[in-house]
């Protein structure tokens, strides 16, 4: 990761070597969970990340270079990036990691947020609770959850927080390397971008996520409304069902 920032702010930074591999750590995740690593056609060049008083749009977005406003790297001179992680700066980059198996329809800026949190939790040392302001646990999802099970929205339709939400709950519980094993074995077999449903995209994933933790996976995908077919969901009947509690998800909608 090469970044670009006016020479005054990082005259400013206390502690440039140690920022420098603590930005080099996160940009390993992010190339780690998506199994990047092990595909070095993937890494010809650095990630740029590059801010200016002028950008092309809103306050940051993706590409090559990714950019924002030169605000973003204010805790890069202060040093506090360390301590404080950088919620925006790994979700532009991460939009650069965005890649199937993780594309599906409408989870452009949902399953982004998987790199903000690999980078915050692995990376910055936070806990969940503390992730995306508001808390990304189980505690601080509470009244988001209890609304969402206890209505009739799809998936699809569930605000963004709640559909990443989704995801989260199989990084608290499963890991960070479940995700990394499932982007292996998309990079094994891919399937072809162009001319899978949406829908079969959803039960690859299902499928992927079972095979790597040997849990039939279904159920908890049924229950989040996700757009997977009955059929799919039973396809792995044969293995013991996984879900984030035995009383999920009325943990969240049972009266106190």
């Amino acid at each position: 990761l090469i970044v670009t920032m006016p020479v005054e702010q990082l005259k400013q930074c206390p502690e440039v070597q140690k920022t420098a591999e603590f930005l080099q750590k996160n940009m390993a995740l992010q190339d780690w969970i998506m199994g990047w690593d092990t595909k070095p056609d993937r890494l010809h060049h650095p990630m740029r990340f590059v801010v200016d008083r002028q950008i092309s749009a809103g306050a940051g977005h993706s590409g090559y270079p990714a950019m924002a406003t030169k605000d973003w790297t204010n805790s890069i001179a202060a040093g506090s990036i360390i301590h404080s992680g950088s919620w925006g700066l790994w979700h532009e980059l991460g939009h650069n990691h965005q890649s199937p198996p993780f594309t599906m329809e409408g989870q452009t800026e949902v399953s982004v947020n998987i790199f903000s949190m690999v980078c915050e939790v692995m990376g910055t040392g936070k806990d969940f609770e503390s992730c995306w302001g508001g808390g990304m646990g189980p505690y601080g999802m509470s009244a988001e959850m209890k609304k969402y099970f206890s209505g009739t929205q799809t998936y699809n339709e569930a605000p963004n927080k709640v559909q990443l939400f989704f995801w989260v709950e199989l990084m608290y519980h499963l890991g960070f390397d479940a995700f990394r094993r499932v982007a292996l074995q998309f990079h094994d077999k891919p399937y072809d971008n162009g001319e899978l449903s949406d829908e079969k995209k959803w039960e690859w994933v299902m499928n992927a996520f079972s095979r790597v933790t040997g849990k039939n996976m279904g159920p908890f995908f049924k229950v989040w409304r996700t757009p997977v077919s009955e059929r799919a969901a039973g396809r792995m009947k044969d293995l013991p069902v996984w879900l984030p509690s035995r009383d999920y998800p009325a943990c969240y909608t049972a009266e106190e």
